[in-house]
Parts: C-alpha cells; structure tokens; sequence
C-alpha cells in the first residue's frame, strides 16, 4: 500500500499515533514532511526494519513495533520474542513490555550475558513436558524489576514422572545467576510421597560435582 503524499496535511498537531496493522510497509515519500506533526509522531508498525528501510522515516519521532514484548535498552530494538531478545542481548538490558504467557522454555545460552528487566511485568510459562525448566541459564542471567511487581512463574502439570525437578530458573555449571529483584515462583504442584515432581524456584544443577555455578541474591 502507498499512503497518499500529503494525507496527513490538515491533521497537525491532533494527531501523534498511527498504527499501520495492516499495511507492509506503505511507501514513505512526501506524507510526513508537510505538517508540523513530525517531531512527535509515533508509527506502529508490523516490521520496523521495512520502514526504516523507506524514504523520510527519520522525520517520524518514533517506529514502533506491534505487538512487542521485549525491548534492548542499548539498541532500542524491539521484539515479540523474548527468545530473540535474550538471543541478541549482548550484555545489554532486556526490558519486558508487557506481560508475557511464553508458549516455550526460554534457554540462556553459554557465552550470553543479558540483564532481564522484568519491569512490573509478569512473565509466565505452563508445560506439561516432563522434567522441563523455564529458563535454563548456561550464560550470566541478571533479574531485576525497575518496577515493583515484576515476577516469573512457573506452572508444571507433568503427572507421569518419577522424582523429577522442574525448575522456574534453572542455571548449569560455569553459569552465573544475579537475582537484584522480582518474584521468582514455582506453582507447580509438589507430590514428595510419590516422588513424581519436585519444585524449585532456582535450582543449581552441578549434581554435586559438575563445575562451579555462582549465584547471588540481592533482593526480589
């Protein structure tokens, strides 16, 4: 789609949201430049890169992204996969959005350091997978929440195990874990008698041998 030059021409400064859910991209041309309504127009987009990737985008306050949940605090990049965001943090600070029902189990992966800004959000997972954690951590894992009120919770319905561990966080040998704030929970319902599942909210998996893990807890 083109969005016609000049459409938002008698709008001025009533106008500061566009949200463009159904056209990817429109064809940036002369639309944004003949109104007074640029320096705090925000567009919401589908795919930030395609209109970065247009003519005059830099006379728009701002691109974001719809349907985001995540956001890189250095780069500003958005993402609605909080996957992808721990994936290309790059030591950054990772900041939830909005709260997050994650349909997979989040991997930290070695080599990785990324600070995860819960932000008041709440950041949920349920599986019925056995032996499954949320977040397995095999990098430097940093948890925070800038805002009161930030949790990860975990939900395991898993009946069939035998003495099985399923943890919220769970962090390998050679790994580091910062807790600085936020709720970490385990709903899961523990059955010791049987041995059928055993709920932790951090677990540190070295078996009693594997290597060295490092974990502090400052607050939350």
């Amino acid at each position: 789609k083109t969005i016609p030059t000049r459409c938002f021409q008698n709008i001025h400064q009533n106008l500061n949201t566009i949200v463009c859910n159904a056209m990817t991209p429109p064809t940036l041309s002369s639309n944004f430049s003949d109104h007074a309504i640029n320096d705090g127009l925000t567009l919401y987009v589908h795919d930030v890169d395609a209109y970065k990737a247009a003519a005059r985008w830099n006379q728009i306050k701002s691109i974001r992204l719809i349907g985001a949940v995540a956001q890189n605090m250095t780069t500003s990049r958005e993402y609605k996969s909080l996957q992808e965001a721990i994936n290309e943090a790059a030591g950054a600070t990772v900041k939830v959005l909005d709260n997050v029902v994650l349909e997979e189990a989040i991997t930290v992966a070695a080599g990785t350091e990324v600070t995860l800004d819960l932000n008041g959000k709440v950041v949920s997972y349920e599986s019925a997978v056995v032996g499954e954690d949320m977040i397995t951590n095999n990098g430097k894992l940093t948890v925070e929440s800038s805002v009161a009120g930030g949790k990860i919770t975990y939900n395991n319905t898993d009946e069939t195990g035998s003495n099985v561990t399923i943890s919220t966080i769970s962090t390998v040998a050679g790994s580091e874990l910062i807790i600085n704030g936020g709720i970490i929970e385990n709903t899961s319902l523990a059955n010791y008698s049987s041995r059928v599942l055993v709920p932790y909210a951090i677990d540190i998996l070295t078996n009693g041998g594997l290597g060295d893990v490092a974990v502090t807890i400052n607050g939350g």
